[in-house]
């Protein structure tokens, strides 16, 4: 399933946000695709690696309400490797996978007299939570250090 130039069918209230990764000169060097929708968070990231290989996600994340901290299970193809995560009792009860956070920082966007929100960031590839804060107009930061600006993807 693509979702490039809206081959699949798009229910009301869902977003796609189409996003082009530069690097540092400002040349375009991959693409990440964000569907946000009622039921799910859609991910596809395509970028170069240092090494000069190419690094490809494929995240699928189900939730209620297009509300990503209703999450109930998650699906990841990082490089070829599937990661397969399913929310437990052992996870806080206000918690997002890591790669939901654009969901989060685009509703913040949208609504930027939002309070701040803080939260945990799940890591999928371990299931170890790291402490989050989103925060509209501003910086989101994650695992403790990481500040980007509102509405950007940290990959």
């Amino acid at each position: 399933m693509t979702l490039f130039g809206r081959s699949r069918r798009q229910a009301w209230g869902t977003k796609v946000v189409y996003e082009r990764v530069d690097d540092a000169r400002g040349n375009k060097v991959g693409a990440a695709v964000h569907d946000i929708g009622s039921t799910n968070v859609l991910t596809l990231l395509v970028v170069p690696t240092p090494q000069g290989g190419i690094h490809e996600v494929s995240s699928r994340i189900e939730c209620q309400n297009s509300n990503p901290f209703t999450w109930t299970h998650s699906f990841h193809i990082v490089d070829g490797t599937l990661l397969d995560v399913g929310r437990t009792d052992q996870m806080p009860a206000f918690c997002v996978p890591m790669w939901a956070e654009f969901a989060v920082a685009s509703y913040l966007a949208e609504h930027d007299k939002h309070e701040p929100v803080e939260c945990s960031m799940i890591d999928e590839s371990s299931g170890d939570a790291h402490p989050a804060a989103f925060a509209c107009p501003g910086t989101i930061a994650w695992c403790g250090a990481s500040m980007v600006p509102c509405g950007a993807v940290m990959a």
